[in-house]
Parts: C-alpha cells; sequence; structure tokens
C-alpha cells in the first residue's frame, strides 16, 4: 500500500483509482481513490478500515484533524464506531436530490440526447429543484411525492416527474447514496390521449396550398400528408433509399434506424407523391445527397412549423403541428372500406396490425358501419 502526502494535486494527477494510499502526515488516515469519489477511512491493525467522510466534502485538513483526534481516543482505550466518528463531527454528510441529480447528470452526459438533456433540465430547474434540492434523500416520502404531483393537472407532467424523480432515486441508490426508491411504488397516470387530424376536405385544402408553395418545407409536408410517414423521417430521405422499379413505380426505403420499431419499411408511392418525388429529383438529385435539402446549409431541411401555419391560414383551416398529418393520413385511410387496416400498419411502419388498431382504435371503429347498415342476407 503505497504512502504519499495527500494533496489537491495528488488527488487530481497522481493517484490511480480503486488503490487506497496512506498519508505520511497522520499515519493512521487513508484515502481510496474510488471511482466516483475519493473515500476517508481511520485504520488501525486492531479495528481495520473506519470510514470517516468522502472528499472533497471532507477536506484534507479535517481528515486529518479527525483521524488524529481518533487516533488520540483509540489510544487512551475508547472505541473507534461510527457513534464517535459523529460526536466530533465527521459523519458523512447526507446526500441530497441535488446531489444525486448532478452526479446522474454527470454519468448521462455522453449518453442523453440534446432534446433529453434540455428537457430534464426544465424538469429540474422549474419543478423538483425549488422544492426539494435541499433535502436529503432519505427524508422524502412517497406520499410527499404523491402529494407534489397531484398538483399538476397535467397527467403527461406527473408521469414525466414521476419518472425523472424515480430516476435520479435509481442512480442514488446505485452509489449507496439511499437504499429506497419512494417514487418506485407510485402508479403511472392514465392519460386518454386523443388523435388530432384534419378531415378529408381540411386536408385537401390544405394539399392545394402547399402545392402553390415554392418552399422545401412545403414539399415534406405534402409528402408526409401523402404517405402518412414521420416528419423527421421524412425531412432526413436520402436519394440512396430511392428506388425506380421496372415498372415506372417508385419505392421509398425507410432503413430501420430511422422508424420507431427498427425495422426496414417499404412503402410504394402514391401517384401524386411520386410525381411529387419526381420533381425533387429534377431540381436536387447529383446536387445533394438528400431528397428535401436546406437551403442553408448542407444538411436536410430542418424547421417546418411556419410553413404548415402559412398554409393552413390560407387554407381557412385550424393550425396543426405539421405531424398531424400522419393523423389525418391514418384517418383517411382507416375510413376508407376499399383499403384494409392491413395496408395501413404497413405503410405506418408498424410492427404489426395490433399496434395499429390499439394506436387510431377511435377511427377504424368507423369501418364497422359498412357491415353494419347492411342486412345480412342482401
Amino acid at each position: 500500500m503505497p504512502s504519499i502526502k495527500v494533496t489537491e494535486t495528488a488527488i487530481d494527477r497522481s493517484m490511480k483509482v480503486a488503490t487506497y494510499y496512506t498519508d505520511t502526515v497522520v499515519s493512521r488516515l487513508q484515502i481510496y481513490m474510488g471511482k466516483k469519489a475519493p473515500v476517508w477511512y481511520f485504520r488501525t491493525r486492531a479495528t481495520g478500515r473506519t470510514k470517516i467522510g468522502t472528499y472533497p466534502d471532507l477536506s484534507i485538513d479535517d481528515a486529518r484533524r479527525l483521524a488524529a483526534e481518533l487516533g488520540r481516543r483509540y489510544d487512551s482505550g475508547e472505541d473507534i464506531s461510527d457513534a464517535s466518528i459523529r460526536v466530533i463531527g465527521g459523519a458523512p454528510k447526507a446526500k441530497t436530490v441535488g446531489d444525486a441529480h448532478s452526479d446522474l447528470l454527470q454519468e448521462k452526459a455522453g449518453v442523453w440526447r440534446q432534446s433529453t438533456k434540455r428537457t430534464n433540465l426544465i424538469y429540474w430547474r422549474e419543478h423538483i429543484e425549488p422544492k426539494f434540492s435541499h433535502r436529503p434523500l432519505t427524508s422524502i416520502t412517497k406520499t410527499e411525492i404523491r402529494a407534489w404531483l397531484n398538483g399538476y393537472e397535467s397527467l403527461n407532467q406527473r408521469n414525466n416527474l414521476r419518472a425523472f424523480f424515480g430516476q435520479i432515486f435509481n442512480h442514488a441508490i446505485q452509489d449507496d447514496m439511499c437504499s429506497e426508491n419512494p417514487a418506485k411504488s407510485l402508479k403511472k397516470y392514465d392519460v386518454v390521449r386523443t388523435k388530432i387530424f384534419l378531415s378529408p376536405d381540411e386536408a385537401k385544402s390544405l394539399e392545394a396550398e402547399l402545392k402553390n408553395m415554392e418552399a422545401t418545407a412545403a414539399k415534406v409536408i405534402l409528402l408526409c400528408l401523402y404517405t402518412g410517414q414521420r416528419i423527421t423521417q421524412t425531412k432526413t430521405l436520402r436519394w440512396e433509399m430511392v428506388t425506380k422499379t421496372e415498372t415506372g413505380d417508385i419505392l421509398l426505403r425507410v432503413p430501420a434506424m430511422a422508424t420507431k420499431h427498427k425495422r426496414v419499411v417499404n412503402i410504394l408511392l402514391k401517384p401524386e407523391a411520386r410525381e411529387l418525388i419526381l420533381r425533387q429529383e429534377q431540381l436536387f438529385k447529383g446536387k445533394s445527397e438528400w431528397v428535401f435539402p436546406s437551403p442553408t446549409t448542407d444538411g436536410p431541411i430542418s424547421k417546418l412549423d411556419k410553413t404548415m401555419k402559412r398554409a393552413c391560414e390560407r387554407a381557412g383551416i385550424k393550425t396543426v403541428a405539421a405531424g398531424k398529418t400522419r393523423h389525418t393520413f391514418a384517418n383517411i385511410i382507416a375510413n376508407d372500406p376499399e383499403q384494409g387496416i392491413e395496408a395501413l400498419s404497413h405503410y405506418l411502419g408498424h410492427s404489426n396490425v395490433a399496434i395499429t388498431q390499439k394506436a387510431y382504435a377511435e377511427l377504424t371503429s368507423e369501418r364497422s358501419r359498412v357491415i353494419a347498415d347492411k342486412g345480412l342476407f342482401q
């Protein structure tokens, strides 16, 4: 076991992780270089190692003072215990929710997406930090969390805060900051999600206005309306994903990494979608790898909101997000008796028909009217 004069520089630069070092100033003081933080120990041959604190919560000078005082007590015949350490001020500080959150951010720095970081930062700063940041982890109860969450009207917000709060505690348990997660046993709030979509007449008016607009963003929205694809998938289309068949059809190949269920989806385009792709081919193929390139950067088009809002206003319909074109497409296809749910499921990129039926149950229920309005033996 190496002996070294413990200094801040030595801790930062010289000491290796998972190694014990003995301080040359106070011989019974040891420091263990843990992966998360260095840990101070008071050690004798008879009692072994006794934890007295964690660096930097317990500074080098304070650690030496405590170790020297414990040495005097040990030499005088006193027992060295956690209680005696607390008496002389060496008890490890109770970890707070703020400590656990900071540690979680450090661990997930290279894992979370930027959008996830931004969302979690909002949850922390606006909702969790003001009420819980200074609180010791062990002082927070399930009843308190439930009462706090019930103060929010939005069920989605309750679920998101519950999930993030639980993630903080799960991380704290892994790092031995606490032993229980009070948010674990809280049930998820039931959220009734309604699909927002345009009626067939509204969709037709929107299509007409989008056709009259020259912006690339308008072409993206149009293709989403024609195919029911997600906005992100459509914006990032490359020419290598577009294939012309021998019969003159155009096949759109969506790679697995771009789909929600991580499976390849091949879509045969409708005539209007095929015509749109051919126009884009004349304008951009050979000049850009993207089917819908950005006019200002080398990447794909990024923002669609302003174009969608302008098109809705010109069409005289309610303004909806560009992503609602997917629900609109599903609504039109689901209520067409001539088109099966299996085809809709494939177009939407779902892994099986059951997912489509669950996601669009309120839409597909109307299809039963074809049977209900007709006599059995007619």
